[in-house]
């Protein structure tokens, strides 16, 4: 009797192993949700990292960009408006190709396969100009290449960010932008002590030989629809293949300019990006104050290293819920502007060291953002057509912004104007973002209006 009570009842070990089973049953993602795809998990924080990398080289070098600026004027002994010629001419390029990078190629060629392209573009072009001998072919050079390869890494590479997260997005999107500071930190020290061993000419082919590491990168861009589970195989009409790649202007949709929202991220991307500017010249402003090559690259690194954890904790707490996106955007933009107004009395150098805190823990938001609000505000469907026209924008402001800049200096023998003209349209970028309340509501009439027409 005993025997058989015993063979009835389950025993301890057998309710330890059921309730793992269980425990781990809980723990493990539905897959049901996702479909198997590495969505804020695995393979996605790969991606963060490997558009963290690939930012940091591109905007690394943007950002030596203001130890170049000085040697290009000593070098090629051209007027500061010519030399703004070569961020400026090549923003206008940029504003172009993203055009076609955004609204046709992310839609029709893979991802990694455009940025692959887009690190040889910049090497190439990097390494070209340490054989020019006038301040003309560099800024043809920087145009052509690096204009173009520009608008091929950045934008695809946070459209692909946008496809691998959702609840952990913004941390996502925070980690991938995050190069933009770690390239400050890193790349304008390597610049100055290259500059100093190797002069100008040997410095950019040593940069162009590290920009190719972007293909690297690049190879770990795989497509999320990779991840997916195979289906069985269907008949496929080629025809139609063919006629929708003979087709390539089907891909364009300009339906977003009708969006209230998007207008207001138009302008906010023609006005906020001034902020691209506080540090393309703040090198040469301190030197002209007194301040040494040496510190001007080290502001430069400052700031970028401040800029990193600033970038990470506005993108955790915009993840938490604690701030609006927006809001945390109005007051970095107001923050930046000030201390574009103030550049004035920064003569001492704890000052000029202050003004470079300030740019690094504000400077950055808002660019980090402007994934982000689009993708609130008009979905992430349209993150990639959206973006594109963003980067347009964006081109276009820059093209304008650095020769207003030279003119400026030039005709005024400072930069403390163009610091002024800076920290104005940055206010006005902040002021249109105060306004998101009525503008969703205009959308919301908008929507009705559309709604009850049909």
């Amino acid at each position: 009797m005993d025997k058989k009570r015993e063979e009835n009842q389950p025993s301890f070990n057998n309710e330890v192993e059921m309730k793992k089973t269980n425990d781990n049953a809980e723990n493990t993602p539905n897959d049901d949700f996702d479909d198997g795809l590495p969505i804020d998990r695995g393979w996605a924080w790969v991606i963060a990292i490997a558009t963290q990398f690939n930012q940091m080289l591109k905007v690394g070098y943007a950002r030596a960009m203001g130890l170049l600026f000085i040697e290009f004027l000593k070098v090629f002994k051209a007027s500061a408006t010519e030399t703004t010629l070569i961020s400026g001419v090549k923003a206008g390029v940029f504003g172009l190709s993203v055009f076609i990078s955004m609204q046709i190629l992310v839609v029709r060629l893979p991802i990694r396969f455009i940025v692959a392209l887009g690190g040889t573009l910049s090497a190439i072009g990097i390494m070209s100009c340490a054989f020019a001998t006038e301040i003309q072919q560099v800024v043809i050079l920087q145009a052509i290449f690096i204009g173009i390869d520009n608008s091929m890494i950045h934008g695809p590479g946070l459209v692909l960010v946008g496809q691998y997260f959702k609840k952990k997005r913004g941390l996502g999107t925070a980690i991938s932008n995050s190069g933009v500071s770690a390239g400050a930190v890193i790349v304008p020290p390597i610049v100055k002590l290259l500059l100093d061993h190797y002069g100008l000419d040997g410095t950019l082919l040593i940069i162009g030989a590290i920009e190719l590491n972007v293909l690297v990168f690049a190879c770990l861009m795989r497509p999320l629809d990779s991840f997916k589970r195979k289906p069985k195989p269907k008949h496929v009409n080629n025809d139609n293949i063919i006629t929708k790649n003979r087709n390539p202007c089907k891909s364009l949709d300009f339906t977003v300019w009708k969006q209230p929202h998007f207008l207001m991220m138009a302008f906010n991307a023609f006005c906020g990006n001034c902020t691209v500017l506080f540090l393309a010249y703040y090198p040469a402003h301190v030197v002209e104050k007194g301040a040494s090559e040496n510190d001007s690259a080290l502001f430069l690194s400052i700031a970028g290293g401040i800029d990193f954890f600033a970038r990470l904790l506005a993108g955790y707490i915009a993840d938490r819920g604690c701030f609006r996106r927006t809001h945390i955007c109005v007051f970095s933009l107001f923050m930046t502007a000030l201390n574009c107004h103030c550049i004035r009395f920064y003569d001492s150098y704890g000052l000029q060291l202050l003004g470079t805190i300030v740019y690094g823990i504000f400077g950055g938001i808002f660019n980090s953002f402007t994934a982000l609000l689009l993708m609130d505000f008009l979905g992430s469907d349209n993150l990639a057509r959206s973006l594109g026209f963003i980067m347009i924008l964006n081109g276009v402001a820059v093209s304008i912004y650095h020769p207003t800049v030279g003119a400026l200096r030039d005709y005024t023998g400072s930069f403390i104007p163009a610091y002024h003209f800076m920290g104005t349209m940055l206010s006005l970028a902040a002021l249109m973002l105060l306004l998101e309340p009525f503008i969703a509501r205009c959308a919301k009439r908008l929507q009705n209006r559309t709604d009850g027409a049909e």
